[in-house]
């Protein structure tokens, strides 16, 4: 078979925004999203984590609006079966109950469910 065209560019540049958002450096994150064409679902081979699950731990209000706001999906889970809201805190976690899930998963996860 042909080798998919761009597997490896689309690689390198999957490993380079993520590593951006670990290091907190959103304005990298934004401009290959923005700017080159980048996913905002994209997740980490090794842990699953996806560009929420990192504004989220970071607490970045920011980040986490604008990752909304361009479609991310705020329910993505990590290899370990885990949504971003298991690594938010505070305002942060409310911030992604109220975007991303119903009134009755509110509550069952203000309660200390799943």
């Amino acid at each position: 078979p042909a080798p998919r065209v761009g597997s490896v560019a689309s690689t390198a540049m999957r490993r380079r925004v993520l590593d951006s958002a670990a290091l907190g450096e959103w304005a990298l994150v934004r401009e290959a999203v923005e700017v080159q064409g980048c996913s905002v679902n994209i997740q980490e081979e090794d842990t699953g984590f996806s560009l929420v699950h990192w504004a989220a731990q970071q607490g970045n209000a920011e980040a986490l609006a604008w990752l909304a706001e361009r479609g991310a999906f705020l329910r993505l889970k990590d290899k370990r079966g885990k949504p971003a809201l298991a690594v938010a805190g505070g305002a942060f976690a409310a911030m992604l109950l109220e975007r991303a899930y119903s009134p009755v998963e509110r509550v069952v996860y203000t309660r200390g469910g799943p």
